[in-house]
């Protein structure tokens, strides 16, 4: 797992994977992070639920900038009794 600051501008520079995905987790918001597919980057909240790892997709980086993804993402990751973020 890969964790680096999230910003805006890094987020253009990180290159997609050729194939599969790969997960870049954000360094200042645990549970925050980035999925890579060969077409798409996308925003996400990763998080354990009753045991069990749960991700949900905030927005897609075309639309959402970083500092809006992360306000999001902290709105979620405020969610439930037992939504910890991995």
């Amino acid at each position: 797992m890969t964790k680096v600051k999230l910003t805006s501008a890094g987020v253009l520079e990180i290159a997609t994977p050729g194939s599969g995905q790969i997960l870049v987790f954000d360094s200042a918001l645990p549970g925050f992070g980035l999925r890579l597919t060969p077409n798409k980057k996308t925003y996400i909240v990763q998080s354990r639920v009753n045991g069990k790892t749960r991700r949900v997709i905030v927005g897609s980086a075309g639309v959402f900038s970083t500092e809006k993804a992360r306000i999001e993402a902290k709105k979620l990751l405020t969610l439930p009794p037992g939504f910890n973020p991995v």
